[in-house]
């Protein structure tokens, strides 16, 4: 199959990139344009692009329009549709921001591009700017740049009474408090419904039999994922009659079942025939006809005949037996006799699984299905007793109406006259219910417009949200077709220049992504034309999905041209490892101690949370055994909240408390209190605590738990505040029940995460869904061998139509695990499509990955054990390990080396463009000014890694401290404060902290230094610089000022030193010259108790 109208030439010379020529076909301008479609790939100014193109429709002459006709309310006709608040927030503050350059003179970013594209001259622009910003600030709720969800709200809200809602109902988004309760009230009214009990006793004991899970409340809650599918609420949504839907499901099994029934007897057959002659299997070549036995049993789990089974159905008798088996005439009739049968299985073979199969698939998913929709009406009834509605079903409530015709015009003409000009974001990520409510707005704005009133800006290669219902092929083919309607002209065009990364960056990722989509877009047409061939989806599905990944990955949309001109162009590192783990530690230590990046200049992207946990650990051993390794760690992946200690300790002590017979959460409080002993007899005293709390709200049983384990939760200050912090949340939204809350944390609070903000001493961890639109410097990727297919335990369920002509008479969509055994059944079509999705969001992270640096990308996966020449390979690593020509390493004597990782590296691993060989951050004083006091969180790992060392405190260990706690401090009261934070965070210990208090206290009893931390000070600066004429810094300890008098004072914890007199003495010079007449110098040699006043 070929698609004449999408041929592109493409000439390659690979291993370098810079050898990757290129054609590609231009666009042909034309005219009156209504819609735009603008492609974006990664780094291309897509929000340049959309800030832009918001303002110069603020700015412009309006169609028909001239100077004397400007309106400054333009604005409140745009509307600006984005993914996520952040994204809105983003775009928000850029477009206010460049328009307050515009209008204070100041220099704007878009301003030679609003000068060419309005023909208007600068001061022209910077006056109607300024009308523009008064309008906005006056009415800044008009200025409409919202989220999907935010505006499909809106219109909810507006028309609440056409829509047949109540007009003050509230907005719920967490679904599973709701999901929770309807479960239960299912299960109660199954006590009353008879045939609904039945139902629910079969359901369970089909999934005992089936080794399933036997616990109807947890089967039942986990539909809820399906409950708010797109695909799923047209069928859910209306009522499903059991008894009938049963009767067509048993029928089609029973029908199914005596055609695998004949096969079966068939098998049965050659089994009698080969016992009543008194023969075992033994005799037959490689004991073959043991497949008979099999098939006899014939189910799902029957895998095809060998090879060796169907060269026997056309091979003479002899040949059945062994070469040392004597056969006798007898023999050779029961082999002739045999063949038919085996010739009449192997025929039938692929008919009979795929009847099994769609029989197994059938038993496993109907009654769930029948399931959902009792379940889903259970949520409308509490939502409608409530008053409430469920975000999820926002954009299902709008979709009703839009579908009937007497509605939708009435709704969206108020609304699509409000906005004539749309423009949304992130279009990759709109799922097909999102576009039909947009829809009709479009086409109203569209019909309405003289010029461009539509802009949909995305990039289908960045569409990894499939799970949250997006599809890409809307708009790959969906929207140019669907606003095309009519006559109207779209204009598609790409943006193609990138401004994040280095050039070798880019035009690694032109070749290697362009490759990988080719070779993958191969093997998947191959697949779906054999799939045809077999009758497993039909002319319409394999038109669908033929070129699935060419139409995405095409060469005009993936190429990119490097704009970024430095002085260096990017390195590019691909690792194919031996070893069980990628050496990350190996990668980061190169980097920071030898390339001069510092570790916030660092991402690591990965597919899991379970992946960030094992970087987290590799980063936390690997700064225990080295101190130059020891860095901050930023991750909401990885710190999960429930596997802190003190987490599960509270949680144990407070399940204990409420039910005394919870030995497993006993086990848990005797491992950490009484030392491991969890069989430990608890005191009179321990069991009147537990009574104690029974009773109390979470949060007053939490503190009480604090303060009677102190020990415990020793050093664990940040894990401590975020479980107090959700406590807090839940006491204020719900009843303050220890039980409820207890229960509610183990259905919603395991996934919690510690939020911890950016540093400079830290390395970033997240997945790649949460790194998509970001960027830094180095990117790693450690595990990036993710499956195209999940597992089968991790398959996803997809809403599904049986086949054409299956006898399975209804027009249901089936919801149906898409396991391999599903592409060989009666929901074979569903299957296929899930899987070319599948292998386009595989290939689509990676993408995503492979974009988000600017400077350096360093990418390790497992070498492959093969590299066999299947159509498909099974993981992206595999697939970058082949299109990359990677090779195994020869030694001296030219045999493979079998435990040296393969390398490809493409550029120079140089440090990072900004790197200085000093890097000295300091902060200009204007009129005495200094930089503002800081703070910085630690984590509990530090105390954890000063535990590893196991050495005390040193007399240069002291100094650090006390040095890093007066830097902090202009009171005393904030020494002591300080001093405190690090004991209670466990960076020092009990002993070392005693130690320095009793320091502290001695220092102060100097008169001059207590005097020095008093607060009579005007201003107090600790440690920063004061640059001078010359460009050069001077950083004193401490400076306070009062008046026109200024004391200076350096703290000293060595020897003393004639250098130092010299330096303050530079330093009361500098205070002189900035106008203080009183100056005061001071060295103070800590450690030896004097202070040395050196004018």
């Amino acid at each position: 199959m070929h698609k004449d109208n999408k041929k592109y030439v493409i000439k390659l010379k690979f291993v370098n990139p810079a050898n990757f020529y290129y054609l590609y076909p231009v666009m042909a301008m034309t005219q009156n344009y209504k819609a735009r479609i603008l492609k974006a790939s990664a780094g291309s100014g897509k929000t340049y692009s959309l800030a832009r193109e918001y303002i110069y429709n603020t700015l412009r002459n309006q169609p028909g329009e001239t100077d004397a006709d400007f309106n400054p309310n333009v604005y409140r006709t745009i509307l600006a549709v984005t993914f996520t608040n952040k994204a809105t927030e983003e775009m928000k503050s850029r477009i206010l921001k460049q328009i307050n350059l515009l209008a204070t003179g100041g220099e704007c970013e878009f301003l030679d591009d609003l000068i060419a594209m309005t023909s208007l001259p600068e001061r022209v622009l910077r006056q109607r700017a300024l009308r523009v910003r008064s309008a906005i600030l006056h009415d800044y709720s008009r200025f409409s740049i919202l989220t999907n969800d935010t505006f499909f709200q809106r219109i909810v809200r507006a028309f609440a009474k056409e829509l047949n809602i109540d007009m003050d109902y509230a907005i719920e988004l967490d679904t599973a408090p709701v999901v929770q309760k309807s479960v239960d009230m299912l299960i109660e009214r199954a006590e009353k419904d008879q045939f609904l009990q039945q139902w629910l006793t079969d359901f369970a004991e089909e999934n005992i039999e089936n080794g399933r899970q036997w616990n109807i409340k947890r089967v039942i809650l986990r539909l809820k994922n399906e409950l708010f599918k797109e695909h799923a609420k047209s069928t859910i949504g209306r009522e499903i009659d059991k008894e009938q839907l049963q009767q067509v499901v048993m029928e089609y099994i029973s029908s199914a079942r005596e055609l695998v029934e004949r096969v079966q007897q068939l098998a049965q057959r050659a089994v009698d025939m080969i016992e009543g002659a008194g023969y075992s299997h033994s005799i037959f070549s490689g004991s073959f006809t043991r497949y008979f036995d099999k098939v006899a049993r014939f189910d799902s789990k029957t895998t095809a005949p060998t090879d060796t089974f169907v060269k026997h159905c056309t091979d003479e008798p002899r040949k059945w037996y062994t070469q040392k088996t004597k056969v006798s005439p007898d023999m050779l009739s029961l082999a002739a006799a045999l063949q038919p049968l085996a010739a009449e299985i192997v025929e039938r073979f692929e008919d009979t699984k795929y009847l099994c199969n769609s029989i197994a698939l059938l038993e496993k998913n109907y009654r769930s299905f029948a399931l959902m929709y009792d379940l889903y009406s259970m949520v409308a009834e509490i939502c409608k007793e409530q008053n409430t509605m469920l975000l999820a079903q926002t954009k299902h409530t709008i979709a009703q109406f839009v579908r009937e015709p007497s509605d939708a015009p009435f709704i969206y003409e108020k609304v699509g006259n409000l906005f004539e000009k749309f423009m949304i974001d992130e279009f990759q990520d709109t799922s097909l219910m999102e576009w039909q409510n947009f829809l009709p707005m479009l086409r109203n704005a569209i019909s309405q417009s003289e010029d461009v009133a539509v802009l949909l800006v995305g990039d289908i290669k960045q569409s990894i949200y499939r799970w949250r219902g997006s599809d890409w092929n809307i708009l790959g083919v969906k929207a140019p077709v669907a606003l095309s309607e009519n006559g109207t002209a779209v204009q598609q065009s790409n943006l193609e220049d990138n401004y994040r990364s280095q050039p070798n960056i880019v035009r690694f990722n032109n070749v290697a992504i362009s490759l990988a989509a080719r070779r993958l877009n191969r093997g998947l047409n191959e697949l779906l034309l054999s799939a045809h061939a077999k009758s497993y989806i039909s002319d319409q599905v394999l038109s669908e999905l033929y070129d699935a990944v060419g139409d995405a990955y095409c060469w005009p949309q993936l190429r990119q041209i490097p704009k970024r001109k430095p002085r260096r162009s990017g390195y590019v590192r691909v690792t194919a490892h031996r070893d069980k783990e990628p050496d990350v530690i190996g990668c980061i230590r190169t980097l920071v101690h030898e390339k001069h990046y510092k570790p916030c200049d660092i991402t690591v992207l990965v597919r899991t949370n379970d992946e960030a946990e094992r970087i987290a650990s590799m980063l936390l051993d690997a700064g225990a055994a080295d101190e130059s390794m020891r860095f901050g760690i930023m991750t909401q992946e990885a710190l999960k909240i429930n596997s802190s200690v003190v987490v599960r300790f509270a949680l144990a002590v407070m399940k204990y408390a409420i039910d005394r017979k919870d030995v497993v959460s006993l086990a848990t409080y005797n491992r950490y209190h009484h030392n491991f002993n969890i069989y430990h007899r608890l005191s009179a005293d321990e069991l009147a605590f537990f009574d104690s709390i029974k009773t109390l709200s979470p949060e007053e049983a939490f503190e009480r738990i604090m303060v009677r384990f102190p020990e415990i939760f020793k050093g664990q200050a940040v894990y401590t505040d975020a479980f107090h912090e959700h406590i807090v949340k839940f006491c204020a939204t719900k009843v303050a029940d220890l039980s409820l809350f207890v229960k509610w944390w183990d259905e919603n609070g395991y996934n919690k995460s510690v939020s911890i903000d950016k540093d400079t001493n830290a390395i970033e961890i997240m997945t790649v869904h949460k790194a998509k639109g970001l960027e830094n410097k180095v990117v790693i990727i450690p595990y990036c061998s993710w499956k195209f297919v999940p597992e089968p335990t991790r398959a996803a369920t997809v809403w599904t139509m049986p086949a054409e002509g299956s006898n399975l008479n209804t027009d249901t969509l089936f919801p149906v695990v898409a396991t391999a055994d599903a592409g060989k059944s009666i929901f074979s079509e569903g299957y296929y499509r899930e899987l070319i999705y599948d292998y386009v969001d595989a290939i689509n992270l990676l993408y995503v990955a492979f974009t988000r640096p600017k400077e350096q990308l360093h990418i390790f996966f497992p070498a492959p054990k093969s590299t066999g020449n299947g159509a498909l390979e099974s993981s992206v690593g595999e697939l970058i390990y082949k299109v990359l020509g990677m090779r195994p390493q020869l030694n001296e004597d030219g045999v493979v080396d079998e435990d040296a990782p393969i390398v490809y590296q493409y550029g120079e691993c140089a440090p990072p463009l900004d790197y200085t060989k000093t890097q000295e951050c300091t902060v200009v004083l204007e009129n005495n000014v200094v930089s503002p006091f800081k703070m910085k969180l630690k984590l509990s790992s530090e105390r954890y890694m000063e535990a590893r060392r196991g050495g005390k405190v040193t007399p240069q260990q002291e100094g650090i401290l006390l040095h890093g706690i007066m830097e902090r401090a202009a009171t005393r009261e904030d020494i002591e404060r300080e001093l405190a934070r690090l004991s209670y965070d466990g960076v020092l210990s009990e002993r070392e902290s005693k130690l320095l208090q009793q320091q502290i206290d001695t220092m102060f009893a100097m008169p001059l230094v207590a005097q020095w931390f008093s607060k009579s000070w005007d201003e107090v600066y600790t440690e920063n610089a004061i640059i001078m004429t010359d460009a050069k810094t001077k950083r004193p300890d401490r400076v306070m000022t009062v008046g026109d008098k200024a004391v200076v004072v350096d703290y000293k914890f060595g020897e003393q030193s004639e250098d130092n007199r010299r330096q303050i003495a530079q330093y009361a010079q500098l205070l002189e010259t900035m106008g203080y007449r009183d100056v005061e110098g001071y060295i103070w040699y800590v450690r030896e108790g004097v202070i040395d006043r050196v004018l």
